[in-house]
């Protein structure tokens, strides 16, 4: 797993399996957020609210995105202990999006990067409820 946060002066964190966290990142200075994992790549240009998903990119119809997005970086572990062979499994899901305002309404688009490779969109609007 690899992310790399890109800055408004050109300059870039990276960080590849876990050598940095997100208190590391300056959030006054991201513009970009590059997130990797397999075969796995999700691009979020924080400055204009563009994403994309292995090149594509990803719209929501009557969202226009506006500057100055917040950047959304979760590492979930979930342990199951139990007995035997399977006694301590340790599976990670990553949360990546950004909060956004529109209309007056705070909202945030979230990409979920399952265990098992999946991947799950997740547009959270009041603005739609």
């Amino acid at each position: 797993m690899k992310w790399t946060a890109v800055y408004s002066d050109g300059t870039e964190l990276i960080n590849i399996d876990d050598n940095k966290e997100f208190g590391d990142i300056d959030q006054d200075k991201i513009v970009a957020f590059i997130f990797e994992k397999k075969d796995i790549r999700i691009s979020l240009n924080l400055a204009n609210g563009t994403t994309k998903l292995n090149g594509v990119p990803i719209a929501f119809k009557g969202i226009s995105y506006r500057p100055n997005n917040r950047l959304i970086y979760v590492k979930r572990i979930r342990h199951s202990l139990g007995i035997g062979a399977n006694s301590n499994n340790k599976e990670t899901t990553y949360l990546v999006g950004f909060h956004f305002t529109e209309r007056g309404k705070n909202d945030k688009l979230v990409f979920y990067i399952n265990p098992d490779n999946s991947v799950n969109i997740e547009l959270r609007s009041k603005f739609f409820h």
